[in-house]
């Protein structure tokens, strides 16, 4: 489990690098990141 995990981290971070521009890699990581904690709001009770 903990390596399909790391493997999903991998995929979603991995083309920030290439897509971002290099001075906002750090702020468009942090902004997947905080979006990936709220969850889907579809799923909440």
């Amino acid at each position: 489990m903990t390596a399909a995990l790391g493997a999903g981290s991998g995929a979603t971070f991995a083309p920030v690098a290439q897509i971002a521009p290099a001075d906002k890699v750090g702020s468009v990581t942090g902004l997947i990141g905080a979006t990936g904690g709220l969850g889907d709001p579809s799923r909440r009770r």
